[in-house]
């Protein structure tokens, strides 16, 4: 496991996000596909099956050092600098580079058929009004699990953790360390 902090622009996740960060990255037919302009295919495919194999997991979500929330059935939390993610997904639409604030998106108990109407929305920020689709600010965030699953930070698969911490630091410096 890398516990070294790492910084991130955009975003770290842990969950579904950053399953198919860490499957694409081992997609053997990704190359071939970039090679005929066709490389987002991959993350398609791959987020279809990843949706209905991964486990889903409670989460225990600590904002600013306050009670711990808890999300049963959740897909994957995302601390967010920027309101885009994973290729044009508008999953924070109020997030901002400059505020000194990370927005958190969490997709907790919502049907996995249901996911499927309510993803496409998230490429243009509708998808903020269903049930089961969660934004908090803070500063800083923890995301706790009960067995490891898969980090990516800016998309970039990290390892897997039981344990994200993200936050808002040095005048927009954003760390990231899974914990150990």
């Amino acid at each position: 496991m890398d516990s070294m902090p790492r910084r991130f622009a955009v975003s770290t996740g842990i969950g579904f996000d950053a399953s198919v960060c860490h499957y694409v990255e081992r997609s053997r037919i990704k190359s071939f596909l970039n090679k005929i302009n066709l490389g987002n295919l991959v993350y398609t495919g791959v987020a279809l099956k990843r949706l209905f194999l991964d486990p889903l997991v409670d989460v225990e979500l600590v904002l600013d050092d306050k009670e711990p929330l808890s999300f049963s059935k959740v897909y994957f939390a995302a601390c967010m600098n920027h309101p885009y993610e994973g290729g044009g997904f508008l999953f924070c639409p109020d997030a901002k580079t400059d505020d000194g604030m990370l927005d958190v998106f969490v997709a907790s108990d919502i049907p996995r058929l249901k996911v499927l109407f309510i993803l496409p929305t998230a490429f243009f920020g509708k998808h903020t009004g269903f049930s089961g689709v969660h934004i908090f600010k803070c500063r800083t965030a923890e995301i706790r699990v009960k067995d490891s699953c898969p980090i990516h930070t800016d998309g970039e698969p990290v390892d897997f953790a039981k344990c994200l911490k993200a936050g808002v630091f040095e005048e927009q410096v954003l760390l990231m360390a899974p914990a150990v």
